[in-house]
């Protein structure tokens, strides 16, 4: 099994056995070389949605889990923003702002 497929299978273990929590998260994000607004700016999410999860001290697992995965292309010379800049361009990105989304179409009336 090469490096790569080693850290990867860690990191998958870490993620099935433990919750990441907030102090943690904020040091893999400066880690991959972002901060807290860049990172909730490449998930299309609002920074203050990501800092309030150091209220309740844990993240969820799927941005754990990014976190680890932009930390290690960090590691090995790729900078995230870069691949994000490509997915945008090409129209890749599933969630755009004000389609959809949790909330839907609003009701009409009877």
């Amino acid at each position: 099994m090469c490096l790569i497929h080693k850290k990867m299978d860690i990191m998958f273990k870490f993620m099935y056995y433990m919750t990441m929590d907030y102090r943690t998260f904020k040091k893999h994000v400066s880690s991959a070389g972002l901060e807290i607004k860049e990172f909730a700016k490449l998930m299309d999410m609002n920074h203050r949605s990501i800092s309030n999860y150091s209220k309740c001290g844990k993240v969820p697992d799927q941005l754990a889990l990014i976190v680890l995965m932009m930390v290690e292309l960090w590691r090995h010379g790729i900078d995230c923003k870069e691949i994000f800049a490509k997915l945008d361009s090409m129209g890749r990105l599933v969630r755009k702002r004000g389609e959809g989304g949790f909330r839907g179409k609003q009701q009409e009336k009877l």
